[in-house]
């Protein structure tokens, strides 16, 4: 974006010393030869360009309160071991809390709360505008899975089980390790074929609910990722963009303040523990954004959300939309 921020300043170029204006293009429209001057259309390229440039831009995507909500599918993936145990089954009182945390999905996405350390002039959203359709729970009886965080080795799963369910997003749930992470996630690129995913990591956690609902804003978070949203935080992957200068259209100074803003924010320390509260300061850095890393992490900015549409409407994630 910022190469070509030169093009919205003005459409006036200079050569040789003079001016002229940024030059337009004329097409002739279809009809028969020596048609009179109304047979053609005089395009102004600088607009064109301006309206693209403008297309691609954060504050182009941000919704209205009246919008629709868009709605996007997904599949839950279970990877049991061989015999059927070791995650979640098909049992009512695992199914009970896949359902839950389902819904307490989509109602981070679809209640979105205050900001811990709002920003002054920021005219918040309360929903997101994005909510999730539950196609499927699935389960794979494999030992060789149950503790996999290989991506690929997944979806080669799933699709060999069933092609169909690469038509939704999926959600694979297994005991893998990777680091401190809950969990990992593909990001959005313009490859529309491209197949995305998240996997969950220790969600079971020996059939114990007590981490539940921190479980699910983990894989909200995760689905930030997928939408294009990155870290309030350094490292993770997914460093923020702190900027080198106040014309950055990518900086997001809803959640870091004007440029430079706070950027980047904190995250869990010895002194500061998932656990903490977010609230206790409007200051101090630490704060209850959804790309943060604590407990109350389930705010969306105005400019993280039309980040996320943006992804919705020219990136990946845009196939996964009923």
């Amino acid at each position: 974006m910022n190469a070509f921020k030169f093009v919205l300043f003005s459409t006036l170029l200079v050569i040789g010393g003079q001016s002229c204006k940024t030059p337009k293009v004329i097409v002739k429209n279809h009809g028969p030869k020596n048609e009179d001057p109304a047979m053609y259309t005089i395009v102004d390229k600088s607009q064109q360009i301006t309206d693209s440039i403008a297309r691609n831009s954060i504050a182009f995507y941000i919704p209205k309160e009246t919008d629709p909500v868009k709605t996007i599918r997904i599949n839950f993936n279970i990877f049991q071991d061989d015999s059927g145990y070791g995650n979640f089954r098909n049992v009512s009182a695992d199914i009970e809390r896949l359902n839950n945390m389902f819904h307490w999905l989509n109602g981070i996405y679809g209640n979105n709360p205050a900001p811990s350390d709002p920003i002054a002039g920021v005219i918040e959203l309360h929903k997101t505008h994005i909510q999730f359709e539950l196609n499927g729970v699935f389960y794979y009886k494999n030992s060789g899975l149950i503790n996999s965080i290989n991506s690929y080795e997944l979806l080669q799963e799933i699709k060999k089980t069933d092609p169909k369910r690469m038509d939704q997003l999926n959600v694979c749930f297994t005991n893998g390790k990777f680091g401190t992470a809950s969990g990992l996630s593909s990001l959005p690129t313009k490859n529309l074929n491209a197949d995305m995913y998240i996997v969950s990591l220790n969600f079971y956690n020996n059939g114990k609910t007590i981490g539940d609902f921190a479980a699910t804003t983990n894989m909200a978070h995760e689905f930030g990722h997928a939408f294009d949203l990155v870290h309030t935080y350094m490292g993770g992957g997914a460093s923020p963009n702190c900027a080198t200068s106040a014309e950055d259209s990518e900086y997001l100074d809803d959640v870091f303040g004007q440029w430079p803003g706070n950027c980047p924010h904190f995250v869990t320390d010895s002194a500061h523990s998932w656990g903490f509260d977010t609230f206790s300061s409007p200051n101090d850095r630490r704060t209850n954004n959804i790309m943060g890393g604590f407990q109350s992490s389930s705010y969306f900015s105005p400019k993280q959300i039309g980040m996320m549409h943006r992804a919705l409407a020219i990136k990946t994630p845009k196939r996964y939309i009923r």
